[in-house]
């Protein structure tokens, strides 16, 4: 049996985003095995979403900095690994372990190495630093990648124009399940919010559902619902995620007193019923690869607002799935809430059109063009 080889920094990248490409491999007949840091609990506890699947799990302790030693022993047991064994192509992913895992790849004389890059880590307009330390790297690495494969158009045009990969190839994300996420009536909505206290008055709930870290600047969207709250007290907004600025953005919530109106939730499971109790999806982020969590809103049937980050602008569409904005315009979202609160007819026009939209990123659609990129994998 051909064997392929997929790596990332941690598991629960795979629980996350590449269980139906896992399914594709083993449908095809090949033995997955999947290398990333295996034994951090914080990084691996959605290791059920991967049960029922057949793959080898294999435990090198990667790391996200490009600045940790840690790496240097990673790239020598990866090499060492890949070496050892027949694999007929390895899947690489995640900046840091993409670049390691190619170079380990092509030293061992893999025949076809692939790259999913769920968005560089430079983007236009983005950090000086950031273009100075990942573009040169991921330009060279381009020389020894197989297939590219990316997620936004910014990052198709550039590749397209200044890399050297075989292929370079744009799917829409990692695949919206639209079986899973999908509008919900306006009787179960309603017994969700009864489920989740926020049945009370006339509230309007937003849902934002990010890592809580400097990227995602979730503190825009807070200073957002702040601003709002002076138009109108109603407005509850829900923060799924957790990260490094977890307490610094409660503290800001608590000094402002915010705590009644804007909750944080940590990580949860229970997504799905989470954003029907919302009836607009929000997002301030930086830069994104082509975050999904806006897009299972959108499914469901809320407007977006967003900033005009790459990844996002791919189905935020100004004045048609929602508003969008500078990312640290939060004055401006702020309007844009009061807006869509007070207009149910614009609300209800933006809720088709994000419905019609998030259709376009379909796991149909992606799984159809990773077929045939898999589907170009050399046997023995």
């Amino acid at each position: 049996m051909n064997k392929v080889l997929m790596t990332a920094t941690y598991g629960d990248f795979f629980a996350a985003f590449e269980v139906d490409n896992i399914k594709l491999l083993i449908s095809n007949g090949y033995e997955v095995n999947l290398c990333a840091d295996w034994h951090t609990k914080e990084f691996n506890y959605k290791y059920d979403r991967l049960s029922g699947l057949e793959f080898n799990k294999i435990d090198i302790g990667f790391k996200r900095s490009p600045f940790s030693l840690e790496n240097i022993k990673s790239f020598v047991s990866l090499y060492r690994l890949i070496k050892s064994e027949n694999f007929v192509s390895v899947l690489a992913n995640n900046p840091v372990v993409g670049i390691i895992t190619r170079l380990a790849a092509k030293l061992a004389h893999v025949k076809k190495i692939i790259y999913t890059s769920h968005g560089f880590q430079f983007c236009k307009n983005g950090p000086k630093k950031d273009w100075l330390l990942y573009y040169p790297i991921e330009w060279l690495a381009s020389f020894i990648t197989n297939d590219l494969v990316v997620m936004n158009n910014e990052d198709f045009l550039l590749a397209k124009k200044h890399f050297h990969n075989g292929r370079v190839t744009k799917i829409p994300g990692v695949g919206l399940d639209v079986n899973k996420f999908k509008p919900i009536s306006k009787d179960k909505k309603d017994q969700l919010r009864i489920r989740y206290n926020l049945f009370e008055g006339d509230r309007f709930v937003l849902i934002s559902t990010a890592e809580l870290i400097p990227r995602k600047n979730v503190i825009s969207l807070i200073r957002a619902t702040e601003e709002a709250l002076c138009f109108d007290k109603n407005i509850i907004l829900l923060i799924v995620g957790d990260g490094v600025l977890r307490e610094s953005l409660r503290m800001y919530v608590e000094k402002h007193d915010l705590s009644k109106n804007i909750i944080f939730l940590g990580k949860r499971r229970d997504i799905v019923s989470l954003n029907g109790v919302a009836d607009v999806a929000i997002s301030s982020t930086y830069r994104e690869g082509l975050a999904m969590a806006q897009l299972e809103c959108m499914a469901m049937g809320l407007p977006l607002i967003s900033s005009r980050a790459r990844g996002v602008v791919e189905y935020s569409i100004n004045n048609y799935t929602g508003y969008n904005f500078d990312a640290d315009d939060f004055r401006g979202m702020a309007h844009a809430i009061i807006e869509l609160k007070n207009n149910e007819k614009k609300l209800k026009f933006f809720s088709f059109n994000a419905k019609k939209t998030a259709q376009k990123f379909s796991l149909f659609k992606t799984h159809q063009i990773m077929a045939r990129i898999y589907s170009k994998i050399p046997g023995d």
